[in-house]
């Protein structure tokens, strides 16, 4: 599981660059994982 949440982490700066869309999904996902 942790190695999970180091993924997410991880994906959440490179999605932010690159989709401002997805950046918002992710955002809420990792509100709701913490």
């Amino acid at each position: 599981m942790a190695q999970g949440k180091l993924k997410v982490k991880t994906s959440v700066p490179q999605h932010k660059k690159s989709k401002p869309s997805d950046n918002k999904k992710s955002g809420v996902q990792a509100n709701r994982r913490n």
